[in-house]
């Protein structure tokens, strides 16, 4: 079959078209290997840098980020007297962390009837990082529980590993005296001789006169509740607080009623001082406040 001229002309011209550049001399190819060669240098590079960074990220991720628990000294304790054989018995302890990177831990404290001792071992967790070299003070209440009547001594115990008391131990390793602890025995089978208020904040403010003003903040839940009375009394770097309630009414209506008591503090109370309020639900209420 013959196609005839305009065929063989169209095609003469194709011919010359698809000769006009060679494969590498073309615009288009040429930015194109351009661009490729860039984009394959830069995956390259990555791929080294992931190479390189790779073991350091698995590092990383594999690290381990627990602290450690170290032992910590405790600087002084605050012991409120008048504790029986059924409550729970409670004391604060305070001191200071050297840097940044301590956080507190759990205090171990142990009971040891037979030496009459309450052994403290202050912790806290140390962190690995950045350090700012600062003290940082803190403060923590223990709840020792239920203890046996008698008079006993409160060691701080840093430092020393647990064990059984001995009489061949060294001072040193019997740790160092904070304190004195009193016990009474229970007289009675109920957890407290009074009905305490449900006390939730306590401060010490001056009023207008000059004088050191406790406020006791809280809600009571039953309609006939009231406070009947306040007892404060001072003892060594410790106030303790006695919020009295009573109910007035046969006829109680549940909900929540605030209350705010008002009571001026005896002279002499100053300095570091522990506020340390009795509670209805045998969990005290202590506040750590510097007074003038």
């Amino acid at each position: 079959m013959t196609l005839g001229p305009a065929f063989e002309v169209l095609n003469e011209h194709n011919a010359v078209k698809r000769s006009s550049f060679t494969v590498g001399e073309s615009p288009m190819f040429q930015r194109n290997q351009g661009r490729s060669e860039v984009l394959n240098a830069v995956m390259a590079m990555g791929a080294v840098l992931g190479v390189l960074a790779t073991p350091a990220a698995s590092a990383d991720l594999n690290r381990d980020t627990t602290p450690a628990k170290v032992a910590v000294d405790l600087g002084s304790a605050y012991l409120p007297q008048g504790f029986d054989s059924n409550d729970n018995v409670q004391m604060v302890v305070e001191g200071v962390f050297e840097n940044t990177c301590y956080r507190q831990a759990p205090t171990r404290a142990v009971v040891d009837p037979i030496s009459r001792e309450m052994k403290l071992y202050p912790q806290a967790y140390y962190y690995d990082g950045f350090c700012l070299q600062m003290i940082v003070p803190f403060h923590q209440t223990l709840d020792i529980g239920l203890v046996p009547a008698g008079q006993y001594a409160v060691m701080d115990m840093s430092g020393v590993t647990p064990r059984f008391s001995s009489a061949m131990e060294s001072p040193a390793a019997r740790g160092r005296s904070l304190g004195t602890m009193n016990v009474q025995q229970a007289v009675r089978a109920e957890a407290d001789d009074y009905l305490y208020a449900p006390v939730e904040q306590a401060y010490v403010d001056t009023s207008t006169e000059g004088k050191q003003v406790l406020h006791l903040t809280g809600n009571f839940t039953l309609s006939c509740a009231t406070m009947m009375d306040v007892k404060v009394s001072l003892q060594d770097k410790v106030l303790v607080v006695q919020p009295i309630s009573q109910l007035k009414r046969e006829t109680c209506e549940g909900g929540s009623y605030p209350f705010h008591e008002k009571v001026e503090l005896p002279s002499g109370v100053q300095g570091r001082t522990l506020i340390h309020v009795r509670s209805l639900n045998g969990k005290a209420l202590n506040v750590l406040s510097n007074l003038n």
